[in-house]
């Protein structure tokens, strides 16, 4: 795709940086990204900055070597990139049928074109060549060389003033959205020592891999749904068999498949069929 794109210094100040596999997953979007909106891709049109992609297909655009080995990420891997992604407002996703549609944030740049049209700063449209040649009268030059001052000066105190608001909704919706993770994190951890039903503390990596599990994208009654299934799993094999650590439901996770998604897959696997048997 033609055209370029710019990537801000203050990602490597977050946590993003530290995770290669969000680096890449960004840097993917970004560069797939759309420059102009009215894009259609299949059923769906794309509007500027925007990206349409499954799980499946960034899980092959991913790909990257493991040693000499081919490897690929795991689809709970990209889940919780996008999640973190999301977090820190690089992008938004949203889910519809075939997979996300991705969203990528201008850059936070007041010379940026692209950021001031999304502030909703209008844009100065260039003169005509004809009229560029014309030569001002004499003592008109410092005239204009002041309105233009005045009016630049206006324009970044207004710019500055849109990002100073704009900085201090982000922190607002942030700190909203940290909170609703926090009291996730609770209830999901709440759930586990009580089904486990030993010790009301976590070790460190158990309490990391509980955070893990709160960043699928299944909602938290759609976890705790899971973790009772795998629960009942081990107790119906010996009814003192237990679940002693988050790590084992997070590695079941990746694996798992939740009964709305069975069910959907059972739909497409029958229709195949029906068809298949009437094109006969």
């Amino acid at each position: 795709m033609s055209g370029w794109r710019k990537l801000e210094k203050v990602m490597v100040d977050t946590k993003i940086f530290h995770h290669p596999e969000d680096i890449r997953l960004y840097v993917w979007i970004l560069l797939q990204a759309t420059h102009t909106g009215g894009v259609l891709v299949g059923d769906v049109v794309l509007g500027e900055r925007q990206y349409v992609r499954s799980i499946g297909k960034l899980q092959e655009d991913l790909w990257f070597y493991n040693g000499k080995k081919k490897d690929a990420y795991t689809a709970s891997r990209i889940q919780r990139s996008i999640k973190r992604l999301e977090k820190y407002d690089w992008l938004k996703a949203e889910k519809f049928q075939h997979g996300f549609i991705f969203t990528v944030r201008p850059v936070k740049d007041p010379l940026c074109g692209e950021y001031l049209k999304w502030m909703g700063t209008p844009m100065e449209g260039k003169g005509d060549d004809e009229s560029a040649g014309d030569q001002p009268d004499e003592g008109a030059g410092t005239l204009l060389s002041s309105a233009c001052e005045s009016g630049m000066k206006e324009e970044r105190m207004s710019c500055e003033n849109r990002l100073k608001n704009l900085e201090k909704e982000e922190i607002l919706e942030n700190n909203n959205k940290g909170a609703a993770d926090e009291e996730r994190l609770r209830a999901l951890i709440g759930h586990f020592v009580g089904r486990r039903g030993r010790g009301f503390f976590l070790t460190p990596m158990d309490q990391t891999a509980m955070e893990r599990i709160s960043l699928n994208e299944m909602s938290t009654a759609e976890l705790i749904r899971f973790m009772d299934e795998q629960f009942d799993k081990q107790e119906s094999i010996n009814p003192k068999l237990t679940i002693n650590s988050p790590r084992y439901l997070e590695k079941a996770l990746e694996s798992y498949l939740p009964p709305e998604a069975s069910m959907r897959n059972l739909d497409k696997m029958l229709d195949g069929l029906e068809e298949s048997v009437t094109g006969a």
